[in-house]
């Protein structure tokens, strides 16, 4: 277990590459197949999912989401998202947080 002083737990791109692996085996591009969306459904997904991992709000999430995934995404359209699909979200984190605590990347 890692301790909050530890440079490793502010390891971001570690982060987002175990969340890109997660979003690959949940294949969640079939679930929305039909509709029309402005961006794919894993970037609102890694968003949000940025979101609840680093505890921020929605705004402060905008511009997380500015900063990291090269994308600006409206708290606005956050929020439609996090309503409407958040249980997608929180399996998303469920299985992400089992495999950080298998590579030790959780911390007290």
């Amino acid at each position: 277990m890692l301790r909050r002083w530890d440079i490793r737990v502010y390891d971001v791109g570690l982060l987002m590459a175990a969340l890109d692996y997660v979003l690959d085996l949940m294949d969640l591009d079939s679930e929305f197949c039909g509709r029309r969306l402005e961006r794919p459904p894993k970037l609102y997904i890694e968003a949000l999912v940025l979101k609840e991992i680093c505890k921020v709000s929605l705004r402060y999430a905008e511009g997380l989401s500015t900063a990291y995934l090269g994308v600006r995404i409206p708290k606005s359209t956050l929020h439609y998202w996090e309503m409407r699909h958040g249980d997608i979200v929180e399996g998303v984190l469920r299985i992400l947080f089992k495999l950080l605590s298998l590579i030790e990347y959780d911390y007290s």
